[in-house]
């Protein structure tokens, strides 16, 4: 009711544009962000700022988007929501305070210098001719043959897909109700579905608990029993035989692992259901499970013949996951994620480092690929050139000799042997009946092949960033030593101490928190009274930045 009556309190424009740095908000919301939802949000914000703000304050803005101009062309198509803010206030009507004829002759002017600059630097680049080359050739969707990993043409935003979980992951493990699933790359899940067939009325799930982790790990059994590991990210209830259901995260999770348990079950007052044979069918009265007619045991799995001797009567087989009581199919909506899960220790950490040097290792692999794709290109090019050019003069037979002729260097310089490249060639859909150019084919087979390579080094750079960031982090939170202006507080804070303890000749003992390492002293450091090592002060503020660096 108070909070109802109170007044609503406004904050001026003049307030948010003296207080919030516009220049860096445009840079990091209209520019740098990852996904279109959040660049078209930071535009709409910046024009309703212009919309409600005055002439000194509209000045600012324009200040603070023009300044992005000389760095768009680094981002890529990630500028169209900036270029698109420009155009809107450029072509604004007169009521909603449209730019002078001075600030948009210089708009445009700054607009025309950096498209005047990206066009030399496109004309001078080196696979320009390649490119150009390419493109009567081929359908190109990206410039592939550029090794640096951050050519922000070749990153455009991954939209959300949906798949199946079993074309998700990379290893499976079960226990008698839960499916341990490690997936063949970090994902950001978005939502998901869940399809249940071969329903049995006598056992029936009625709660499903969702967990997830993004903690690499080497076998994924590793994580079986430990929920300390586990968070619980969705609880779905299911209810009597229903065969489909739809479940949303409310914010996208993050995830390398997940672990789907079937926690509970329905209860509907049905007679337990009857034991079967496996092998004959018929109904087993044996304790021990043990079927009278054919001496098969009632208690193995249908699917893999394992036998659960600690749950008997296990809702899932612990071995190969199979559930005679209903089928569950999984499909998720995702999309490929880069985020390192937080370190909390030094074993944490040593997994951490191993991973980075395994995408050091992966990426200058892809790098290596990428450059020496490069040289076949070019000599395929070359040679579609010169035979292009001299095939209204050269007889058939002089035609398949120059084709012959130019099979070593071919082989010389794309690694396939020819007998590994006609295998290719024969494989491709329709390549009896289409007649394809031999070397066009093998240009086309290049060009993917070096778009997997950049693809590959493009994941490695993004994960390579974020595990660095994530350990540089960690080392700065573990570093020894306080903060600077704390040393300095507790610096002051013995002195007066120090002084009397002189006078009165009572022990003065350090705070092991400022840094000091004990009496025994160590590097740096003075003894004093008593024994107890007093570290200096400059020592004690740099050395959480020195482990950090």
């Amino acid at each position: 009711l108070s909070l109802a009556s109170a007044p609503e309190e406004k904050l001026s424009v003049s307030a948010l544009v003296g207080t919030i740095p516009l220049a860096r908000f445009v840079s990091s919301f209209v520019l740098q962000a990852s996904t279109t939802a959040v660049r078209q949000e930071a535009s709409a914000v910046v024009r309703g700022l212009w919309h409600h703000a005055t002439e000194s304050e509209r000045a600012a803005l324009l200040n603070a988007v023009r300044a992005q101009l000389p760095s768009m062309p680094l981002f890529g198509c990630n500028c169209r929501e900036l270029l698109q803010l420009l155009g809107t206030l450029l072509t604004l009507p007169p009521a909603e305070g449209p730019l002078d004829v001075a600030a948009a002759a210089s708009v445009l002017a700054a607009l025309v210098d950096a498209l005047r600059e990206q066009n030399r630097l496109m004309a001078s680049h080196p696979s320009t001719n390649v490119y150009r080359s390419l493109s009567g050739l081929l359908e190109l969707d990206g410039h592939y043959l550029e090794t640096a990993p951050i050519h922000a043409c070749n990153q455009p935003e991954v939209p959300t897909q949906q798949h199946k979980l079993d074309a998700l992951k990379a290893e499976n493990k079960f226990t008698e109700s839960c499916h341990i699933v490690k997936l063949n790359c970090s994902y950001t899940i978005y939502s998901g579905t869940l399809r249940i067939s071969e329903i049995r009325r006598a056992v029936m799930v009625s709660q499903i608990n969702i967990y997830c982790n993004n903690k690499p790990v080497t076998d994924v059994g590793e994580l079986k029993n430990r929920w300390d590991t586990w968070k619980r990210v969705k609880t779905v209830s299911v209810q009597p035989a229903q065969a489909d259901l739809r479940f949303d995260f409310t914010i996208p999770v993050v995830a390398t692992n997940l672990l789907i348990e079937y926690a509970a079950f329905h209860d509907a007052g049905v007679q337990p259901e009857k034991l079967q044979c496996p092998r004959c069918s018929r109904t087993v009265s044996d304790k021990h499970g043990i079927c009278k007619h054919c001496g098969d045991n009632a208690y193995q799995c249908r699917q893999c013949r394992n036998i659960n001797y600690e749950k008997l009567d296990a809702f899932l087989c612990n071995e190969c996951g199979y559930c005679k009581h209903a089928r569950f199919d999984f499909s998720l909506v995702v999309k490929p994620s880069y985020v390192v899960e937080p370190i909390a220790n030094e074993t944490e950490r040593d997994k951490l480092v191993a991973l980075i040097d395994a995408e050091l290792q992966n990426a200058n692999k892809r790098y290596v690929q990428l450059a020496s794709l490069r040289r076949p290109f070019e000599r395929l090019l070359a040679s579609m050139s010169d035979t292009t050019a001299a095939a209204p003069a050269l007889p058939p037979r002089a035609s398949a000799s120059a084709s012959g002729a130019l099979a070593p260097e071919r082989q010389g310089s794309v690694h396939a042997a020819p007998a590994v490249s006609d295998q290719l060639l024969a494989s491709l859909p329709g390549a009896a009946a289409l007649k394809m150019n031999r070397r066009v084919s093998l240009l086309s087979l290049l060009y993917k092949e070096s778009q997997a390579a950049h693809e590959a080094l493009f994941k490695s750079t993004q994960t390579l960033q974020a595990a660095r960031a994530e350990l540089l982090r960690y080392l700065q939170c573990t570093a020894a030593g306080p903060e600077p202006s704390l040393v300095a507080a507790s610096t002051q804070a013995v002195a007066p101490a120090a002084g009397a303890a002189a006078a009165t000749g009572a022990p003065v003992v350090a705070d092991s928190r400022s840094g000091g390492s004990g009496s025994s002293g160590g590097p740096g450091g003075d003894v004093g009274v008593d024994g107890v090592e007093v570290v200096p002060t400059a020592l004690a503020s740099n050395r959480r930045y020195d482990c950090a660096s």
